[in-house]
């Protein structure tokens, strides 16, 4: 699903670029050189509303489900329910994760220097795993982020991972939301 706006914009600079170039070399009289200026504001106008509606397209929301962004986890991990509602056009969205260890803050104020690297995957409704997920225009859409708890990390410490959401169409334009969870025991 490519978007060809942004390319179709600047073939239009170009076309209007160069018919202002011809005119500008031209012997016109006033009246030509005042249509000249009018054909010029009306293309920036026309290019700046047009961006600027490209850039307000994308409306959406990443979000943990009942905003469940903190939970405890056995050695077996766990399973967020993530929300991406898409109030903007329809969009296909990568899906990727990353640790926030060294700039998060744990929910329970402990320091992070204790905290672990857990692993962070997508998965369907089925438990396949996914890379990215469509939203239609107007649709909400659910994911699971699963965190897998590798073989000998310590437990009653902290993992932050940040979840990010990011559009195929306009890379610059990221969702993203904060996984706090803790590794707990499993012994009673």
């Amino acid at each position: 699903m490519k978007n060809n706006t942004t390319y179709n914009n600047f073939l239009l600079i170009n076309i209007i670029k160069d018919f202002i170039l011809k005119i500008s070399f031209m012997k016109y009289n006033v009246t030509q050189s005042i249509i000249a200026k009018f054909v010029l504001s009306l293309f920036i106008f026309l290019n700046i509303s047009i961006c600027s509606a490209q850039s307000n397209s994308n409306k959406s929301e990443l979000m943990v489900e009942s905003n469940r962004n903190d939970r405890s986890t056995p050695s077996g991990g766990t399973y967020y329910k993530m929300v991406l509602s898409n109030s903007g056009n329809s969009e296909i969205f990568d899906l990727s994760s990353s640790s926030e260890n060294e700039r998060g803050t744990n929910p329970d104020g402990s320091t992070t220097a204790r905290n672990v690297k857990l692993v962070v995957t997508f998965v369907d409704a089925n438990l396949k795993k996914i890379s990215q997920i469509k939203a239609n225009a107007g649709e909400t859409v659910k994911f699971f982020a699963h965190i897998e708890v590798p073989n000998g990390t310590p437990e009653d410490a902290w993992s932050i991972n940040k979840v990010t959401a990011t559009a195929q169409s306009n890379k610059n334009y990221k969702l993203n939301t904060v996984l706090n969870t803790k590794v707990i025991s499993t012994d009673n």
